[in-house]
């Protein structure tokens, strides 16, 4: 009998330990991401162009299948001076903009990017006392880049173009929808794993 219980207490502190080691695998990592050139903004004859960077933190782990997991939030961005215009992003009731995984692109072990989406973003744009507010999911390419001791990690955000909608309009040069595009480095760079 008390061989069977202490194999049992045994057996049992093996499994905490498994799920102890599986909770741990994963970890959030912080990152800033400055824009390698100007973010745009365009849509209906309108360019707007700024300098910009986003803050948040990244999974170093990314279980597949990846479709609607969450693999990180952005908790702040900010527009640097724009050229024919001004731009304020915020957050759309929350204090966050989760990033959700939907493709591994390429193949395992090497895959060569993650796309995602930010969502849901709310841009505000004004341009000559015309104030036009845009809301819309924001495509995500996340790159995959060769570290230096070998492995694969998250290096580069690039927000590819999509057309976010019209949600108010406060006066008549407001376009129906915006594209939103640009670049960013991401630092640090942080491995990632990908099963």
């Amino acid at each position: 009998m008390r061989l069977r219980a202490r194999s049992g207490l045994i057996a049992c502190m093996a499994a905490v330990m498994v799920m102890l080691a599986a909770a741990g695998a994963a970890s959030a990592y912080d990152f800033t991401a400055i824009s390698l050139g100007p973010l745009t903004i365009s849509g209906g004859g309108l360019t707007i162009s700024c300098p910009a960077a986003l803050s948040g933190t990244i999974d170093d782990f990314v279980p597949l299948p990846i479709t609607g997991n969450q693999i990180g939030e952005v908790d702040g961005a900010t527009i640097g001076p724009c050229n024919n215009g001004f731009v304020t992003v915020t957050p759309l009731s929350l204090p966050s903009w989760p990033i959700d995984g939907n493709i591994v692109l390429g193949d395992l072990p090497a895959p060569t990017g993650i796309l995602g989406d930010l969502e849901p973003v709310q841009i505000e744009v004004t341009v000559l006392n015309t104030t036009c507010l845009y809301i819309g999911d924001l495509p995500l390419l996340f790159p995959i880049v060769a570290l230096p001791n070998g492995d694969f990690g998250w290096g580069l955000v690039r927000l590819l173009s999509n057309g976010l909608v019209l949600l108010i309009a406060r006066g008549a040069l407001c376009p129906q929808r915006i594209g939103v595009a640009g670049e960013f480095a991401m630092t640090p760079l942080t491995p990632i794993t990908i099963t």
